[in-house]
């Protein structure tokens, strides 16, 4: 208890503390209104995105090294040359991110007169020039850190690009315990103009007691930066004397902003489907447009695990032609090895191949988790026509689907005892697939019913009370509770739930738009995303057929 009042009062503390900053902030920030919003055009004497600090969320330090476990400058010859006091400050994350656990290891403190001109003789320059530090709430999960970070990155990256060799890329994760990059990660930040060098911030802070290295420019994307009293920061311990009467912090914020963007997770269903959010097209096609770039031979390697899925199920010979294998469907269905396992995957795809291997459609298990590369989960994915999911991280990578595939998102079962309603939206995409809207992808819905959830099936369906006091059990020998809570919950799935999907959506070819829209109401999916054709016209076009919010 004593323990829980005291970070309580550490939080208020800092909270105050940033209120505090932020108020002398105002009184320093520049009023005048950025070029970029007002003509949508750089400004002629910027060259970078990081500069223009009024509307973003980035901003960039100069000729700054890391050595003998501290940060300082290096001296430099530049007049222009950004080097001011700043110090990183968590500030109130339960606010901006939802928890309360921040990785104490991150730390960030220099002095404007920091500065060793015998910098260049003990420390290596890093022959990269820019060094680019990401971060977003809940950046360790795939479907926010592709809202939150790439959707953000990506357009500042496209509206002021660099070469791709001059930019190497950083995670920064806030919380305690969550710091590895995942491979999804890197797949999705290779997708950007960079260097296809990734780590997390914590290697430049950890591995550097041996040696030092400074860095042209480190860039620090998804924070606020605000002005505070220099007497507020704490001092560098490099040197006694301060220049400057004016210093920094920077805090973590919940994304990356851009102003360009138009989107919003929050936003409701008539925004949505009348609004101008297209931010979510454009990262999809400007992935695909670099992963292309960055690999001429994708689209063979496609073709060749394609045809690896067909002979390992034994329906082609080895020596199968391109043109076979183009003639075939393939759909993935995802599995986890911990929490939301897809308990009866095994009896789904069999159901599948029994029923539409005459159809040429075969199904196929996609595992990100065994995944060893960010190539593999783009071949994994980018080789399907169709995908099948419960809501959550494991449907992230569906952006990575071929034009005109399909997405089913099996939405968990959750009594009204419990929270998690948002992960069963129906009157608009659910927070996951807000990342399909507007693309040239289908993305439907499924909810899932009591039937999905293997816990307590010995209590009679129609004993409410009873049923409800089984799943909420939280005492020994046996607590119910964790196990029963949607994030974390097993699920079964029907297998003729695959099968209506699959016949509906991808052994149908028809893409005309009121079709697509009654083939889903005849089997209960809701449309979120539609890319389909009205009557005779044959350019596609985007409908969005929510269903209301009791339905």
């Amino acid at each position: 208890m004593h323990r829980a009042l005291l970070r309580v009062s550490l939080i208020l503390c800092v909270c105050t503390i940033i209120s505090f900053y932020r108020r002398i902030d105002e009184l320093h920030r520049p009023q005048s209104r950025d070029s970029f919003l007002e003509g949508g055009v750089p400004a002629s004497n910027k060259e970078y995105f990081w500069d223009k600090r009024e509307q973003s969320s980035c901003f960039h330090l100069d000729d700054i090294c890391h050595g003998d476990d501290r940060w300082f400058y290096r001296h430099s010859e530049r007049t222009t040359s950004h080097q001011p006091t700043i110090t990183y400050v968590a500030g109130n994350v339960t606010l901006s991110h939802g928890y309360i656990d921040v990785d104490n290891r991150f730390y960030f403190n220099v002095s404007t007169d920091s500065k060793f001109a015998t910098a260049d003789d003990r420390c290596r320059v890093s022959p990269t020039p820019f060094h680019m530090v990401v971060q977003s709430a809940f950046n360790d999960m795939m479907g926010e850190f592709y809202s939150r970070t790439m959707l953000g990155i990506n357009q500042w990256m496209r509206d002021y690009p660099t070469k791709r060799s001059d930019i190497q890329m950083y995670m920064h994760i806030v919380e305690e315990g969550k710091q590895r990059v995942f491979e999804g990660h890197r797949l999705f930040l290779g997708g950007l103009p960079n260097n296809n060098k990734f780590d997390n911030f914590l290697s430049l802070i950890e591995d550097q007691s041996q040696r030092c290295q400074c860095f042209q420019k480190l860039v620090f994307c998804g924070y606020d930066l605000l002005n505070a009293p220099i007497d507020t920061i704490p001092s560098s311990g490099v040197s006694n004397g301060r220049d400057d009467t004016t210093a920094k912090i920077f805090s973590p914020i919940g994304h990356i902003k851009n102003d360009k963007i138009g989107c919003s997770k929050r936003s409701d269903g008539e925004f949505l489907r009348t609004g101008k959010c297209f931010a979510y097209r454009k990262l999809r096609r400007d992935l695909f447009e670099t992963y292309s770039k960055k690999d001429p031979n994708l689209g063979a390697k496609i073709f060749k695990h394609r045809r690896d899925i067909l002979v390992q199920k034994r329906l082609v010979d080895d020596d199968v032609s391109n043109e076979e294998v183009g003639n075939w469907k393939f759909v993935g269905l995802t599995e986890r090895k911990y929490r939301r396992k897809w308990l009866n995957i095994d009896e789904a795809i069999s159901f599948c191949d029994q029923n539409f291997i005459k159809q040429r459609i075969v199904c196929t298990k996609v595992d990100v988790e065994e995944a060893t590369s960010p190539e593999e989960q783009l071949l994994l994915h980018r080789s399907l026509h169709g995908l099948v999911g419960i809501h959550g991280a494991s449907l992230t990578q569906g952006v990575l689907l071929p034009s005109h595939a399909s997405i089913l998102e099996l939405l968990p079962w959750i009594p009204n005892y419990l929270q998690g309603s948002w992960v069963q939206t129906k009157h608009r995409p659910t927070p996951l697939g807000i990342i399909f809207h507007k693309t040239d992808l289908n993305h439907v819905g499924y909810g899932l019913d009591r039937e999905s959830v293997p816990l307590c099936l010995h209590v009679n369906r129609s004993a409410t009370e009873l049923e409800r006091d089984c799943f909420m059990n939280e005492t020994k020998p046996a607590p119910t509770i964790k196990k029963f809570r949607w994030a974390d919950r097993d699920f079964n799935v029907d297998p003729s739930v695959i099968g209506d999907f699959v016949s509906a959506f991808l052994l149908n070819n028809n893409s005309i738009c009121e079709d697509v829209r009654d083939r889903a109401e005849q089997k209960e999916f809701v449309v979120y995303n539609a890319y389909c054709r009205y009557g005779n016209d044959t350019r596609f076009h985007v409908e969005h057929y929510y269903r209301n919010s009791t339905s």
